[in-house]
């Protein structure tokens, strides 16, 4: 399985996804607090424990999810969730914590986990949809080339056959005919 490569494209694809992040969410937190000044400010100090809790998630995913092992996965998905939440709490409250603040600030760390989470669901299950496609164009080539093997003797058999009768009847047929096996 080719889960996430490493490369130049992949690099700037996630910058741009937590860059892109990071306007909309400025932009939600300024529409809700009408705090124009602090709201940069407040999203990049909880940015790095979305990164964290993201990327904790896309290995999750790759080592359990997409391998079939779902339990093990949402439990540690859950887990992760969990803490990620308890932390952002503790960072934005300074030690109170209830159910309301909890949810409060679990809330935007879940929904990015889960929209990345969709997201690469998504592009694997199109490139598993890929592969199935030329493994059966693989397939079919395959076969074809089986029984252009299959065929290629028999003809030969065939005419080989023809050649040799016709020398018994028109030795000058015969001749033409093996100049035209042999240019063919």
């Amino acid at each position: 399985m080719h889960f996430i490569r490493f490369t130049y494209k992949t690099l700037l694809f996630h910058l741009l996804f937590w860059v892109l992040y990071c306007i909309s969410n400025a932009f939600l937190w300024q529409t809700f607090d009408k705090n124009y000044n602090e709201a940069p400010y407040y999203g990049l100090t909880r940015l790095p424990l979305k990164i964290a809790s993201v990327y904790i998630n896309l290995f999750l995913l790759g080592q359990f999810f997409f391998k079939k092992k779902y339990v093990t996965f949402f439990t540690f998905f859950l887990f992760n969730l969990l803490l990620a939440g308890f932390v952002q709490t503790y960072i934005s409250t300074s030690g109170i914590f209830n159910y309301q603040l909890f949810t409060q600030y679990s809330l935007p760390i879940c929904s990015v986990v889960l929209f990345s989470s969709i997201f690469v669901v998504i592009h694997q299950f199109f490139i598993q949809v890929k592969e199935s496609k030329q493994l059966e164009i693989d397939k079919i080539k395959n076969e074809l080339n089986f029984l252009k093997a299959q065929f290629q003797p028999h003809f030969l058999f065939n005419t080989l056959n023809n050649i040799y009768s016709l020398t018994f009847n028109n030795s000058q047929l015969a001749g033409k005919s093996i100049l035209q096996l042999s240019g063919s």
